[in-house]
């Protein structure tokens, strides 16, 4: 029987995307490869892990009526569109040949981030970081330089801006500037990790009933203050995480 899975929602990933949703047919094992239908368009994934969500574990593979979390890598978080998206059995015989050409485009469309898609923090949030602000081309390069160096602990080695600083000077920015760009970014990439990963919280406790219990209530409040987000943006995350409503 073929496998077939609705997703209901999504989250950020940081090799790709997990979908939420019930398998509606068949059976899927993990490191499978399996085709993702959004609407008409048609992409290629792998499943790199399964959650099955009534005992909150890894497993192997998982069966009809099971609600689960897959964790999907080689496709990009922006194309997956929930309620409309399904997953199924990949076969090389039936896939339509737009498959790896849409993946091709979507990866011409952000040439930049290409050398920083291993990073933690999903390239959508790499884009926000320069898009929103106004930034010559060499600094937009010193911003993606740093996003780099910081990619794993969110801070800077002293052997990292030593090589930075030979950068500046090569790049023609100024102490001050370079700091200035230095400090934004890693603030930024701090917030937008954490909001991030408290929009993943929501969005995995929403995954039985569609609302937060009084008990995910207070662990998700307990997270916020940890993670020193505000009450109005978890507000506007937890919003946002609702099912992700287009």
């Amino acid at each position: 029987m073929q496998f077939t899975f609705r997703v209901k929602r999504k989250a950020v990933y940081e090799r790709g995307t997990i979908v939420f949703g019930k398998i509606l047919s068949g059976t899927i094992d993990k490191d499978k490869d399996v085709l993702v239908s959004v609407g008409k368009n048609e992409y290629k994934a792998h499943i790199d892990s399964i959650i099955d969500k009534p005992n909150g574990g890894y497993v192997q593979s998982c069966s009809k009526g099971n609600n689960v979390s897959l964790y999907l890598s080689g496709i990009e978080e922006q194309l997956i569109k929930p309620r409309i998206t399904v997953v199924r059995n990949y076969s090389v015989e039936k896939v339509n040949s737009n498959i790896d050409k849409k993946q091709n485009q979507l990866k011409k469309e952000h040439p930049k981030n290409e050398k920083i898609a291993e990073s933690t923090l999903p390239k959508r949030n790499l884009q926000l970081q320069i898009k929103n602000e106004t930034y010559s081309s060499v600094e937009k390069d010193f911003i993606q330089d740093v996003l780099v160096c910081i990619k794993e602990t969110g801070k800077l080695a002293p052997t990292e801006l030593y090589v930075l600083d030979k950068l500046r000077i090569a790049y023609n920015l100024s102490e001050e500037r370079a700091r200035q760009l230095i400090l934004g970014t890693i603030k930024k990439y701090n917030a937008n990790k954490n909001e991030l990963l408290y929009k993943d919280a929501v969005s995995a406790c929403l995954l039985d009933c569609g609302y937060l219990t009084t008990t995910e209530r207070y662990l998700l409040e307990k997270l916020r203050i940890a993670l020193n987000i505000s009450e109005q943006k978890a507000y506007s995350l937890e919003k946002d995480s609702d099912w992700n409503i287009l």
